[in-house]
């Protein structure tokens, strides 16, 4: 991915391939990278390919926490909330 062009030089990236394949069957990478380790298993982890082909953490489903509109007989059934 990056290499080392002799002394005095700075790392070059030679290909365009995605950092997170790194870490597709190790712990390589810093924590920063946001890259799992060991990720290339059942469900990847999370991990999906973009159709750009790089390597991202899916996103997580949004969960609508609903509440009952009238819950306080129920809090005062299972003695969470006193009786008026």
């Amino acid at each position: 991915m990056i290499r080392y062009h002799g002394r005095n030089r700075e790392y070059e990236a030679t290909t365009k391939r995605d950092i997170a394949l790194v870490n597709k069957a190790c712990d390589f990478l810093k924590d920063e990278h946001s890259v799992p380790p060991n990720w290339r298993q059942d469900l990847n982890r999370n991990m999906v390919k973009t159709e750009d082909g790089r390597w991202v953490l899916a996103p997580r489903p949004q969960v609508v926490d609903t509440h009952h509109e009238n819950i306080e007989p129920h809090l005062e059934q299972i003695g969470i909330l006193s009786p008026k």
